[in-house]
């Protein structure tokens, strides 16, 4: 505490070292009264330099920081996404803020303008595009909350726009016993996956990362532990997303399909001179299952007549067991229902 004039008086209260600048950092105020009273307001001070330690930087500080050490650990889909949101949209309208001086009124006029010109060639961006640049500055904020930098989250209280839920339009019945019926006819490996995804409700990043050690014949049943995904430079494995191993039951007619594919595959091996371990994988384009089907291949093939392209995404795979669930009598599904379903299933005209 420094008198500065008759009954000025300067307060300083030391914060540290700024990380980004290696200075020391000094909380200052001024006030006007007596000695008594320069004390008083002091130790109020030092009370809140002690509740709050306020980070000397911009928004985008932050975000380089948060970005830093969150993203390691993120998808490489998510990682793309995310940087995209964080160099296109808050970066250069937010950015250059003080971190500590944003507040929920500049969030929301930032959303507004978003909505009004805040695409390409000043066009409006969608209300759900602008909930995703939500959901990416309220998590980066909530960081720095948890770092205590800040001490409120004024994403909290924004009000990004309402999104309508996106219509779903699954496949018919129908459609699923034609594609399963041709898969079986043309495509037998795709047949077993198309099985398996139908019976199983596993994700496809699941169903590609299938190992024939996974699977427990004498039990028909099969494990679920990791998952091909796309990674910075190209596919690879990592745990599933509920970072959980669980097992799935099969079905007599599933489990009949999946060791006839084993068998071919198998057999490939043999004629190249190779052996089919216990850590090849199940969909594979090598004779010693060594690389996994890429995802882009499972979604991208041909379809038959009556059946849209889009179909043979990983959507199908939700909306064909609800499909069997429906037709069984049980709480699974029933082999019955599908051999039935699928045999008799013909092209529409």
């Amino acid at each position: 505490m420094r008198q500065r004039g008759t009954d000025a008086w300067e307060l300083r209260v030391y914060q540290g070292i700024d990380p980004g600048t290696r200075r020391q950092r000094w909380l200052t105020k001024t006030v006007h009264g007596t000695a008594r009273f320069a004390r008083g307001q002091l130790e109020d001070l030092v009370a809140e330099a002690g509740r709050a330690r306020i980070r000397a930087g911009t928004l985008s500080d932050l975000l380089d920081q948060w970005f830093d050490a969150a993203s390691p650990g993120w998808a490489a889909s998510t990682v793309s996404h995310t940087r995209s949101i964080v160099d296109c949209h808050l970066k250069p309208h937010l950015g250059h803020l003080d971190l500590a001086k944003l507040t929920t009124g500049d969030i929301d006029d930032f959303y507004a303008y978003l909505l009004r010109a805040g695409g390409r060639d000043d066009r409006s961006l969608a209300p759900g595009t602008v909930a995703r640049v939500h959901a990416v500055l309220h998590r980066a904020l909530a960081q720095a909350l948890r770092w205590e930098w800040i001490w409120l989250n004024p994403a909290s209280n924004a009000t990004p726009p309402r999104v309508a839920p996106a219509e779903v339009r699954p496949p018919s019945p129908r459609q699923v016993a034609i594609l399963l019926d041709w898969a079986r006819r043309k495509d037998p490996p795709f047949f077993c996956y198309l099985r398996l995804a139908v019976s199983t409700g596993a994700r496809r990043s699941q169903l590609l990362a299938l190992r024939w050690g996974d699977i427990d014949e004498e039990r028909a049943a099969i494990a679920f532990s990791r998952a091909l995904v796309e990674g910075p430079d190209g596919p690879e494995l990592r745990s599933t997303k509920t970072h959980r191993t669980y097992r799935v039951e099969l079905d007599a007619e599933t489990l009949d399909v999946l060791v006839a594919h084993r068998a071919t595959a198998k057999a490939r091996a043999e004629d190249v001179g190779a052996v089919l371990s216990a850590n090849a994988f199940v969909f594979s384009v090598r004779p010693d299952g060594a690389k996994p089907w890429l995802p882009n291949w499972v979604t991208s093939g041909s379809s038959p007549p009556g059946v849209p392209p889009a179909f043979r995404t990983s959507g199908c795979t939700t909306s064909a067991t609800s499909w069997l669930l429906r037709c069984s009598p049980r709480a699974s599904p029933s082999p019955r229902s599908l051999s039935a379903s699928a045999t008799p299933a013909r092209p529409p005209p």
